[in-house]
């Protein structure tokens, strides 16, 4: 969702989360920064879904043990 342009050399800040346990698929919300003295200002925000696959079978498969005891301590 694009909010206001950036700048040819601006600095920004992308800003990832997770906003629940990821099952077969896990969510990426981004949100892109205008860095400002104080707060920022949100230029676009947007997201991406990814899908976790059996390498065999190319099926739908559980989100991996390690990443949900990993994300178990954050979220």
């Amino acid at each position: 969702k694009y909010l206001k342009p950036a700048y040819f050399d601006e600095e920004l800040i992308i800003r990832t989360s997770i906003s629940k346990m990821p099952t077969a698929k896990i969510r990426f919300d981004y949100k892109v920064l205008r860095k400002q003295e104080g707060e920022s200002e949100v230029l676009c925000e947007g997201y991406n879904l990814l899908a976790f696959i059996d390498d065999k079978t190319r099926r739908p498969h559980p989100c991996p043990l390690w990443i949900v005891e990993k994300l178990s301590k954050i979220l």
